[in-house]
């Protein structure tokens, strides 16, 4: 038997939980809970998110000055299965909570089945309070080589490794921080208007977005490498010329949205590359940690430049800009340049601006004055970067994207099963959201959300706001347009809907009085539901 030994330890910075119990194993109780779910949850995955704080001790001052989160909740998430949270302080209802500390992170739990169907990490806030949810190791490489399988790749050769798993923890505790320090920012920063649009409606099967956004990532990663003050001031002009252009093609909203992308998803991809690239042989692991074959030390070199460079090098690749994925790096591309311009920069950011109307890109270019002609400037930036080759490529990727999206629609419509339409009547489009994983197939205005949707909400803020809550998952099609949505079940379980009263009209039943539906795979209640029988589809007004 291995010697249990204590860490002993003093927090002054970002942590989830403090980690400073004794090393042991899961506790019987608990693992007669996670066996009864149908889920493997061991003291070694919750070492490996305490090595993450363990590292932050050590090191989190260097990384992000300030940043002092010592109780932020963990949720580890499994899919369809069952959610474990961690620590938190006022833990929601439905969750069962029980008086079992875990190791590791020496905190009590709660657990309730999975509505999230979540794969990989995310940050986000339950009853107020800023959470990170993740799965373990395993879940998620065996859900990453499922996809492989499916896309027609080699299974079971994808493993994520310790360091990046590190990193992506540590890129949501700086989530988190943001949330936290939210509160103080100054009146003007927290009522700025919020977009009603969401990253998922960027344009980016637009060709000259993504010209324009290649350039700009370009010139970004040429600054990145000039030493000279003069010659750097010119290429942020350039950068300038091209980020206008492009912003002049966008939506206001997707504008604010790719404001606050950079303030807060390109910082935290930063500080998540600088836990797994940079170099941190000096960390001292824990001893679980020394002892997890997974472990292969930290990294004696720095390489986050070099990493953020080759992406800032890629930006007109359609794919870079679906979903606004591109904001992580520009951000952190812009995040390193703050680093080499105004070190101390990181200090207190977060309760300074909000993102939306200022962000990284206006503290840098706050003393950098245009000069000349904006429409000469680019065309020297076109030529200089040989646009029309750039171009080429561009429409190829567009194509292929198009072709492919294609098929994926011929197959979501092809599907077996009861099919299901949800119409919401008297909700304009941009009034409905959808909250789901970001998995998406775009073709012209039909999104499909592959990976199913956890709740669709309409007249958000208004006095008649309901949603539509799911607790499967199922791939849902979106006709954007429209504001409807489809859905076929393999299974096609007997629906129950109660209501006061049931009138049936010209084929169509009707609802009303404390109407409530569940089908075991989606659930509403509200005041008056519409349900109409023809050609094999179900179609519920709501």
């Amino acid at each position: 038997m291995k010697e249990i030994k204590t860490i002993k330890c003093a927090f002054t910075v970002l942590l989830l939980a403090q980690v400073c119990a004794p090393l042991s194993a899961m506790p019987p109780e608990a693992a007669a809970i996670f066996e009864k779910a149908g889920v493997t949850l061991t003291d070694a995955d919750l070492y490996r998110a305490a090595e993450a704080y363990n590292f932050w001790q050590q090191k989190g001052e260097n990384v992000w000055p300030g940043a002092d989160m010592r109780a932020v909740p963990l949720q580890l998430v499994f899919p369809e299965k069952l959610d474990v949270i961690i620590g938190h302080p006022s833990p929601p209802a439905d969750c069962v909570k029980e008086n079992i500390k875990l190791p590791g992170l020496d905190k009590t739990f709660c657990h309730r089945p999975d509505r999230t169907f979540y794969y990989g990490f995310a940050a986000g806030q339950e009853n107020g309070v800023p959470m990170v949810s993740l799965n373990t190791m395993e879940v998620f490489d065996e859900y990453a080589n499922a996809l492989m399988k499916k896309q027609g790749l080699a299974e079971g050769k994808y493993a994520k490794t310790y360091r990046e798993y590190q990193g992506s923890l540590v890129h949501e505790l700086l989530h988190a921080y943001q949330y936290a320090e939210k509160n103080f920012l100054p009146k003007k920063e927290k009522n700025a208007r919020r977009p009603k649009l969401t990253k998922l409606d960027y344009p980016y099967q637009d060709e000259e977005n993504c010209l324009l956004l290649g350039l700009e990532g370009r010139v970004l990663a040429d600054i990145m490498d000039e030493k000279d003050p003069g010659r750097i001031a010119e290429l942020w002009r350039d950068f300038m010329a091209a980020r206008a252009a492009r912003r002049a093609r966008l939506p206001r909203d997707i504008v604010s949205i790719e404001q606050y992308m950079e303030l807060t998803e390109g910082t935290a991809r930063y500080t998540g590359w600088s836990a797994e690239l940079g170099k941190n042989d000096d960390i001292k692991p824990l001893p679980q940690t020394e002892a997890d074959p997974r472990f292969a030390g930290y990294s004696s070199t720095d390489t986050v430049r070099e990493v953020v460079r080759r992406y800032l090098l890629e930006m007109a690749r359609p794919d870079m800009s679906r979903w606004m994925g591109y904001a992580y790096y520009t951000g952190a591309g812009l995040a390193y340049n703050l680093d080499k311009a105004a070190p101390g920069w990181k200090k207190g950011l977060f309760r300074k601006i909000s993102g939306f109307g200022s962000s990284l890109d206006t503290i840098l270019l706050a003393n950098i004055k245009p000069a000349g002609s904006a429409e000469e400037r680019l065309k020297g930036v076109y030529a200089r970067y040989e646009a029309d080759k750039m171009r080429v490529g561009i429409k190829a990727a567009l194509a292929a994207d198009l072709a492919v999206n294609k098929i994926k629609l011929d197959k979501f419509r092809a599907r077996p099963g009861k099919r299901y339409e949800l119409v919401f009547r008297s909700v304009k489009p941009a009034d409905i959201a959808v909250y789901a994983p970001v998995m998406l197939t775009e073709y012209e205005q039909l999104r499909i959300f592959e990976r199913g949707a956890t709740m669709i909400e309409y007249n958000s803020g208004k006095k008649n706001e309901n949603a539509v809550r799911f607790a499967k998952s199922f791939p849902v099609l979106h006709y954007r347009a429209e504001g409807r949505f489809e859905l076929a079940l393999e299974e096609a379980p007997a629906a129950v809907i109660k209501a006061k009263k049931t009138r049936v009209k010209n084929g169509v039943t009707v609802y009303s009085g404390g109407v409530e539906l569940d089908n075991g795979v989606f659930s509403w209640k509200g005041e008056k539901l519409e349900v109409l029988e023809k050609d094999g589809v179900t179609t519920l007004v709501f």
